[in-house]
């Protein structure tokens, strides 16, 4: 009984050394993706060489990459989705990438020229890495930013959601468009955001939200399936 306590104990110490490496590359690689999506997300951005319109496709490229579209559009669209037709189902996932293309170009271009540094790190299960980063106010105290990101079945690592302040994105977004589409049905919610993701084409353009309720969350391991 002694002897295979021992055992296990030893096998234990000789399986941490691996279990602590692969932790620090998942981390590494997590921190990495949030890392590269926001240097070329800068550099889409500032290009004043980019007219609107081409400047909208290369941020959608981006976002294809180093996001978890197909997730977002599912957990978005929520029952309402799950209980869509097919064809209704395929609508919105038609529209869906450039409506979120839309809106992350007017929220990030918000951080373009800011100091963003990582302040923790933090790994949940197996496949899954919360990113923390500070951006650098012109006063006050930094804002917090909290980068979710998950290893996919391919081994790419893609962002699944960005909280602020403790307000999850995903599940602020995912509120919206339940109460558009409990108001107004899903035909509506896809006309909308078609609408709103519409590839600009003049040399300004602005995106307003789907709703201007204000839905407060604090993130966390089980926050998003």
């Amino acid at each position: 009984m002694l002897r295979n306590a021992t055992l296990l104990s030893v096998a234990a110490l000789l399986s941490a050394p691996a279990a602590y490496a692969q932790t620090d590359a998942l981390q590494a690689a997590a921190a990495s993706a949030v890392s590269d999506f926001n240097a070329r997300a800068s550099e889409i951005i500032t290009d004043k060489g980019l007219s609107a319109s081409a400047r909208f496709t290369q941020f959608r490229a981006l976002l294809d990459k180093t996001y978890a579209l197909d997730f977002l559009a599912r957990f978005l669209g929520g029952d309402a989705y799950t209980k869509a037709t097919p064809d209704q189902q395929a609508a919105y996932k038609s529209v869906f990438p450039n409506y979120v293309t839309a809106l992350y170009l007017d929220q990030f271009g918000k951080l373009v020229g800011k100091t963003q540094r990582q302040v923790s790190i933090r790994t949940v299960g197996a496949s899954e890495v919360f990113v923390r980063t500070e951006v650098k106010r012109t006063s006050g105290a930094p804002a917090t930013l909290e980068w979710r990101v998950r290893k996919g079945a391919d081994g790419q690592f893609r962002i699944v959601d960005v909280a602020t302040e403790g307000v999850s994105n995903a599940l602020g977004k995912r509120a919206e468009f339940a109460a558009f589409a409990r108001d107004k049905g899903f035909d509506a919610l896809i006309a909308d955001l078609k609408k709103r993701g519409a590839p600009p084409q003049g040399k300004r353009w602005l995106l307003a939200p789907v709703q201007r309720r204000p839905v407060r969350v604090l993130i966390g391991p089980s926050a998003l399936p």
